[in-house]
């Protein structure tokens, strides 16, 4: 499948990661959006539609395990997929958040 007119949201808080990221996807004609907090992800959410969402679960003010959550429990996005992309680990138990089984 071509990655032309796929759309991507990033969401990081590390503008080096951040950047880094969005250019890998751009660079394979994915479509990208980028955000430092859920506040921004939760807007780009409507407005840009993402295919997918690489996220970090370390974010500021609100973290991205809490808004995968909160992603999982709404029907209109509850199967959109995920990507986590964080140091952190062990934030929020596998079973709550449907990751895929190997």
């Amino acid at each position: 499948m071509a990655a032309a007119h796929h759309r991507v949201l990033i969401v990081e808080d590390d503008p080096g990661c951040r950047t880094l990221v969005s250019a890998v996807f751009a660079s394979r004609g994915f479509e990208v959006a980028a955000t430092d907090s859920v506040l921004g992800a939760t807007e780009l959410l409507g407005q840009f539609k993402p295919h997918a969402i690489i996220l970090d679960l370390g974010l500021p003010y609100r973290s991205g395990a809490s808004w995968l959550l909160e992603l999982r429990a709404d029907p209109a996005t509850a199967d959109l997929p995920v990507v986590i992309l964080s140091a952190i680990a062990d934030v929020v138990p596998p079973e709550r958040l449907r990751l895929a089984q190997a």
